[in-house]
């Protein structure tokens, strides 16, 4: 049956939303459901896998890019969240960062250890420039 509606909606020229509506209504009709996607939780790396995966970034000898990666892990921003970050956006004394225009267009803050305050505060000591 769903190679005969193919073949018909190819034949008709339908377009993908005149397709999509005309299965919806065949499920209707049909009394069909969507079967639920199976929702399934993602792996953690163990410690000592993220240990060397650290380690790795490490030995590569780029510092911006395993501040870059703990921030990622640490505060788990996006990416289009974090590229966005200015140096004015970091407030170091309360650990947190300021996410302007996020995802729904929201503005929210995000939390990092004080430990990683620390490695931030020091590289922006010897990178003034960094971000800008």
């Amino acid at each position: 049956m769903v190679t005969q509606l193919v073949r018909l909606a190819r034949k008709e020229h339908l377009s993908y939303d005149e397709f999509g509506y005309i299965c919806q209504q065949a499920r209707k009709k049909l009394k069909l459901k969507k079967p639920k996607r199976e929702q399934r939780l993602p792996q953690l790396l163990t410690s000592e896998e993220l240990g060397r995966f650290f380690q790795a970034v490490r030995e590569g000898g780029r510092v911006e890019h395993e501040i870059i990666l703990k921030l990622l892990f640490f505060t788990a921003v996006r990416v289009g969240e974090l590229v966005k970050i200015e140096v004015n956006d970091v407030d170091l004394a309360a650990c947190k960062i300021f996410v302007d225009q996020g995802k729904g267009s929201k503005d929210r803050y995000i939390l990092f250890p004080q430990t990683f305050s620390l490695v931030l505060r020091a590289h922006l000591a010897a990178h003034p420039n960094f971000g800008c």
